[in-house]
């Protein structure tokens, strides 16, 4: 599948594609980026390239996607726009204390580890419907929820599937529970070698 397909399927299926910049250096994303001006969205998973890229790339959206350290926090949330990787109240109580402080609203994710698997970080899912009520029961006025992030674990096409499935119904369960008059607008899945999956599970 080319770029063009790739485009028009998520197109078709009104999604985005978030470009993870990991290994390519400056000179090598800024071409991508002008061959192809229909990305909108960059991403990094270590603070170190946020730094190095992140500011040369003003006109596009910054993401960090990776597991946040909290002692990373007050370096990381003047560089991003998202961060995907939130994965306790305890990390974003931090988040929300940075962006105050930078005089900013950070939008961010709940990161699940849908797959359950132990070299992934994120919520347990019977964990998030806690976590959703921790959230909204606190005063987080430099920080926006949009959704919910997952990186599914590394397996055949089959039970990569059956997660997404299940992440798609844990994602509209929280909708209609917690933000039915407002719902939550990202469901973050998938990786190069799985998109079409995770778009095809919705």
């Amino acid at each position: 599948m080319n770029f063009a397909e790739i485009m028009q399927l998520i197109d078709e299926k009104n999604a985005s594609l978030c470009l993870v910049t990991k290994n390519y250096s400056v000179e090598d994303t800024a071409d991508l980026l002008k061959k192809y001006p229909q990305i909108k969205t960059i991403a990094e998973n270590r603070w170190p390239d946020c730094k190095e890229k992140f500011e040369c790339f003003m006109n596009h959206e910054k993401h960090f996607i990776g597991h946040l350290q909290k002692n990373k926090v007050n370096k990381v949330v003047p560089l991003v726009d998202m961060i995907q990787s939130v994965d306790s109240i305890e990390l974003l109580k931090k988040i929300n204390t940075a962006a105050k402080l930078n005089n900013k609203t950070l939008k961010f994710l709940f990161q699940v580890n849908i797959s359950l698997d132990p070299k992934k970080s994120g919520i347990h899912p019977k964990n998030i419907e806690k976590i959703i009520e921790e959230f909204k029961a606190a005063s987080f006025s430099n920080t926006k929820l949009c959704g919910l992030m997952t990186i599914g674990e590394a397996a055949e096409t089959r039970v990569r599937r059956a997660y997404y499935k299940k992440f798609k119904s844990l994602f509209d369960s929280i909708n209609n529970k917690y933000f039915a008059a407002s719902p939550l607008s990202l469901l973050s899945m998938g990786t190069s070698s799985d998109f079409g999956i995770a778009l095809e599970e919705g």
